[in-house]
């Protein structure tokens, strides 16, 4: 059967009565797996209660998939097709079609929906059940070629400054208590967890995720340059999406996309009006505004997971390879803009596919149709967003 919504697949696979007495219920079920796999042996007490990065191998196995599950009377299988099949899903979104995943924020929705008398409760716990399996799969993934010593990890974390919310919190327990907060009443998915759908859902996901990434890019960053404390010189302080600051490695191509991916798809951090107002002068009083329109497009647009998709990556990877050409090198002082003004006006057959899609998001964002409008936009997007990548904010 294909589903138009998300919503619309618990509410006929699962055809659960969810009134007070169900939802309190279930608030208990949930909270004894959670307490299951918090105590399962010392790896995941320690990973949750230490603020040690790579060191304790918490796992979330298929078998504790299989147990949540249980819960509901049914096998996650049941649920990975509808929700694979969805308009505005690809079944290639590993994250966005994780079963587990959308079901705590279906649950989330139907809480709030309900007006549960003990909601903030049960929102934090469904945000950490969505946290375990995300939070440890990224620390695998960063981590599995070499635990830390809990040496090594301990000079990591000693290189973290107070506005890190690990360093600030203490643990990852308590970190993800913290999150948690952005679903609640005014956090930053209150609202769409209130309206629901699929787009909604994947905003919501894609959005913790990405929370959770790039801390741990920042850490990893700093462990791979230079564990026990050799951290390497380039290091600087950057701000975070989620409001934190860390230390990032900022000193090649792959660090600056890697930074810019991981602010991208929150409009707010990623969209600096600032550096928008400085690249619209330098180039000539491009239209701020038409600039701000574009980017809040890309920003929303990159919320949708792009499978094999270049399109950062080009405009960050051309931008420095045609300045290395130039012998510059330098960033801080943006005085690469007008540089970047010559190679993007005028480009080669590589950087052709980027301009046109560039194109599309410039039309598309404010409805322009000059020539020389359009292409004075598509240059000023082109220079703000491989400035915002360099330039912390």
């Amino acid at each position: 059967m294909q589903y138009k919504e998300i919503t619309d697949v618990f509410e006929d696979i699962l055809k659960i009565d969810f009134n007070q007495s169900y939802a309190t219920r279930l608030e208990g079920e949930l909270l004894k797996f959670k307490t299951k796999w918090i105590q399962k042996d010392k790896e995941h007490i320690m990973m949750l209660s230490s603020h040690y990065t790579g060191v304790y191998n918490a796992v979330f196995s298929s078998l504790d998939m299989e147990a949540f599950f249980r819960i509901f009377k049914i096998n996650q299988k049941t649920l990975k097709q509808p929700i694979s099949t969805l308009p505005n899903i690809k079944s290639s979104w590993q994250v966005v079609t994780n079963p587990m995943y959308q079901l705590c924020v279906w649950l989330m929705h139907k809480y709030i929906k309900l007006g549960y008398k003990n909601l903030d409760r049960v929102l934090t716990l469904l945000y950490e059940l969505i946290s375990y399996p995300m939070l440890t799969s990224i620390l695998y993934n960063f981590f599995k070629r070499r635990k830390q010593t809990i040496e090594e990890a301990k000079a990591t974390y000693e290189k973290l400054n107070y506005k890190f919310l690990l360093k600030k919190l203490g643990s990852w327990d308590s970190l993800i208590k913290y999150k948690a907060k952005t679903v609640m009443k005014d956090g930053r998915f209150w609202e769409a967890l209130n309206k629901l759908d699929t787009l909604r859902s994947i905003d919501i996901i894609s959005g913790i995720q990405t929370s959770y990434k790039s801390l741990i890019i920042n850490i990893a960053g700093i462990t791979h340059t230079g564990i026990a404390g050799k951290i390497d010189s380039s290091s600087m302080i950057v701000e975070l999406p989620d409001g934190t600051t860390d230390i990032k490695v900022i000193d090649n191509a792959s660090n600056y996309i890697h930074y810019l991916n991981s602010i991208l798809v929150i409009e707010n951090d990623f969209i600096d009006k600032t550096l928008a107002s400085i690249v619209s002068k330098r180039l000539g009083n491009v239209e701020l505004e038409s600039i701000i329109q574009t980017l809040k497009l890309i920003s929303l647009d990159y919320k949708t997971p792009k499978k094999n998709d270049t399109f950062i990556e080009d405009i960050i990877t051309y931008s420095i390879e045609y300045l290395n050409s130039k012998n510059i090198q330098k960033y801080n002082d943006l005085n690469f803009i007008s540089s970047l003004k010559g190679f993007w006006s005028f480009g080669n057959s590589k950087t052709k596919p980027v301009k046109e899609k560039m194109r599309a998001y410039v039309y598309n964002a404010t409805g322009k149709k000059t020539e020389w409008v359009i292409n004075g936009l598509i240059i000023a997007v082109l220079i703000f967003i491989f400035s915002r990548a360099v330039i912390k904010k």
